[in-house]
């Protein structure tokens, strides 16, 4: 059987993008789930918004010319249902791991001291992993 279709797929240079969101909605706020500081204000099930930003803001090329056709906002922060986007109310939002986010601040621990004893250290280090700079942009790109 011979294929005569294919799907061609492109991702754009938006690190630009990424960065920008990163520094201006979880730099901060990371940097205090890290430190597990001020973790009462992370309820139990409950939104946490860090920030909204406009696609007009950022600073790309493409993404300038993207947010003439089609401006969203991009809420930042924790959000139950996780990182989604809905197209008829042009809002896409993306979210730390809601679940780790409960884990962190129920132990009342840095990240740095965490550990959970029925946990192998792959687990604990895949958790951990949840809080890097790295893991976050990938959510953002």
């Amino acid at each position: 059987m011979r294929f005569k279709h294919y799907l061609i797929e492109k991702t754009f240079a938006i690190g630009k993008d990424v960065d920008f969101i990163y520094n201006n909605a979880f730099k901060k706020p990371l940097k205090m789930i890290k430190a597990n500081k001020n973790m009462d204000t992370f309820k139990d099930g409950d939104e946490q918004l860090f920030n909204v930003i406009k696609s007009s803001s950022l600073p790309s090329k493409k993404s300038q010319k993207a947010s003439k056709i089609n401006p969203v906002n991009i809420k930042c922060g924790v959000f139950p249902k996780g990182s989604y986007y809905i197209p008829n109310i042009h809002t896409i939002s993306l979210s730390l791991h809601p679940d780790a986010i409960k884990i962190i601040s129920n132990s009342k621990k840095s990240l740095k001291k965490f550990d959970m004893p029925s946990w192998n250290k792959e687990l604990l280090q895949r958790f951990k992993n949840e809080f890097s700079e790295t893991a976050i942009k990938a959510t953002i790109y």
